[in-house]
């Protein structure tokens, strides 16, 4: 059990994640300060946190649906396509912002990926490029 509530992050995955993330972030902490925040996260996904969650990701679901459901009504071929992906990157990040920050994004409702994602979906990839793909490019070093 200490070997799991102890770890330490490799430098080079911090010199590349403090700059996006900060340095004071869950993924980057350590010891107590770090089994601290881990203990604040983890209630949020009890099975009782996630019942509660449950009436938001319906109530997303269901404008997705309603929204889909408008949209091929207003076509005139009686259909549309889209990229399922796409769709359920809008029910993931409603259903993310609505229950950690309580900021509706819109994105099932108007059937477009909001801003918001877009910014999340670069600073992930990013990340993933920086720390996983190319860590060792000179460019790559630098974030200012």
């Amino acid at each position: 059990l200490n070997s799991y509530t102890h770890r330490e992050m490799p430098n080079f995955i911090g010199k590349h994640m403090a700059p996006l993330f900060g340095a004071k972030n869950i993924l980057m902490i350590n010891g107590k300060e770090w089994r601290l925040y881990r203990s604040a996260v983890h209630r949020s996904f009890t099975s009782k946190s996630l019942q509660n969650y449950q009436v938001h990701m319906l109530q997303i679901s269901q404008t997705m649906v309603n929204s889909l459901r408008r949209k091929i009504n207003d076509s005139e071929e009686k259909s549309t396509k889209r990229n399922v992906v796409e769709l359920m990157k809008m029910v993931t990040m409603d259903v993310f912002f609505m229950v950690s920050v309580g900021m509706d994004l819109k994105s099932c409702e108007l059937l477009q990926v909001s801003e918001v994602a877009k910014d999340f979906t670069f600073i992930s990839n990013e990340f993933v490029k920086r720390v996983f793909v190319a860590p060792f490019l000179p460019w790559n070093q630098f974030f200012y």
